[in-house]
């Protein structure tokens, strides 16, 4: 999600501990989330700026959304087009992943969808999610009014773009950020990687969560935000609940999880195979 050039497409979720896709429970997910990208140097040959990229989601939106209400089901070979995916989105049914920083564009992609709502025949909610969310804190009582949750990647932005100029980027310079301003209006946060290397690092940016908070967050919460918060966003059940997962997975720590000194001592994967170290 961070390499230059736009993306647009449909996530899965898969086990990063098999040795294949044919593995039982490897691929738990085929159909989790429809994804744009609106950050900078990520726009397609037809979306030149923000406006421009949002007006053009915006028209397919809507477009999909008078397809629900006039026409029938998709044909089995068009199960993989941008406008089945879009028809998935407007009746409430796939997520709607958005990856943006920018508070003046979030606050137009929430203008976008109480259209879009405001128009749906069947009255269905978009689920929209923001990813990345450098400038959240400037909107976080608008996100948390229209149910929008927020997977901040990286927790911490360091206002590397001018998307991101407005970034908290904590103490000295600031108090507190975006993870406070978000969680104090109720928002539903999850914390996510901006590069794939990240993702090793996570429960310890969940550790700096828990530890910068002042007490707005407990030990349960801040795990929640590398782990059961996502799953919420996603509409998916946790853990050995997740519908072809085999059995259950889990990982045993020495120390927790959060710290910096906590060590993986044993894993066991979806196929029940457990790996140990001693």
């Amino acid at each position: 999600m961070s390499g230059r050039g736009t993306y647009k497409g449909i996530s899965a979720g898969f086990s990063t501990g098999a040795l294949n896709a044919l593995e039982p429970g490897a691929v738990f997910g085929t159909d989790l989330a429809a994804h744009i990208s609106l950050t900078q140097t990520k726009y397609g040959a037809k979306s030149e700026s923000h406006s421009a990229a949002i007006g053009e989601l915006r028209a397919s939106l809507l477009a999909a959304t008078h397809a629900n209400g006039t026409a029938s089901s998709p044909h089995p070979e068009d199960k993989y087009t941008q406008a089945t995916s879009f028809a998935a989105v407007v009746n409430g049914t796939l997520p709607l992943v958005i990856q943006v920083h920018s508070a003046d564009a979030i606050a137009a992609l929430l203008r976008v969808k109480s259209e879009v709502e405001s128009l749906s025949p069947t009255h269905s909610k978009l689920r929209m999610i923001i990813h990345g969310g450098a400038e959240t804190h400037l909107v976080a009582p608008a996100l948390a009014a229209a149910d929008v949750p927020v997977v901040l990647a990286p927790l911490l932005a360091y206002q590397q773009s001018w998307d991101q100029r407005r970034a908290l980027t904590g103490a000295p310079l600031t108090n507190g950020t975006a993870v406070d301003a978000l969680l104090a209006a109720g928002v539903l946060v999850g914390i996510g990687p901006n590069e794939a290397w990240e993702a090793r690092d996570l429960p310890l940016m969940a550790g700096v969560a828990l530890a910068n908070g002042q007490g707005a967050l407990n030990y349960a919460e801040a795990l929640k935000l590398v782990g059961g918060n996502l799953y919420e966003m996603l509409g998916l059940k946790h853990g050995a609940e997740i519908e072809g997962a085999g059995n259950e997975e889990f990982v045993v720590f020495e120390g927790s999880p959060l710290d910096i000194d906590g060590r993986v001592r044993a894993v066991r994967n979806a196929a029940g195979k457990v790996d140990l170290w001693v």
